[in-house]
Order: C-alpha cells, then structure tokens, then sequence
C-alpha cells in the first residue's frame, strides 16, 4: 500500500490499521449512544460486533507465531 511508509512495518501498518477500525466503532457508538461511557462502548465491542472478533483473531494469529515481536504487536491490537 502506498499509504505504508517504507520504515513502517508490515505488521506494524496493520496495528495502525486496527486502531483505526477500533476507533471508528468507538465514535460510530458514542453517536449512537451519547451517554454510554468507555466501559459500555468496549464491552459493546469486544462482545457484540464482527470487528471484535476479527481483533481477537488477528491477535490470535499474530501470538501463534511464537514471535516476541509480533507478540507486542499483537497485545496492541487486543488485550
């Protein structure tokens, strides 16, 4: 992707990529519910939308590799 400077790994990029999807859930929800706190908005996350999971499975995989590197990056991207 042209978007991904060079120095930038590849890994890395998609940590970047992760926290974007993320976010843009998050601010989706806190306009669909305006009063919900940070507890709610995660819980809501990580429980009930597609996008918690593929979060979960990319750490999944990411962890798999056995790889301290990945491993971090991984943690990242779901705890």
């Amino acid at each position: 992707m042209e978007e991904r400077k060079p120095e930038i790994s590849i890994p890395q990029f998609a940590r970047y990529a992760c926290d974007d999807l993320r976010s843009f859930y998050f601010e989706a929800r806190l306009q669909q519910k305006p009063g919900a706190d940070f507890q709610d908005v995660n819980r809501w996350f990580w429980a009930d939308t597609a996008a918690g999971n593929l979060l979960r499975a990319i750490r999944d995989r990411l962890t798999a590799t056995n790889d301290p590197a990945l491993a971090g990056i991984a943690f990242g991207i779901a705890r």
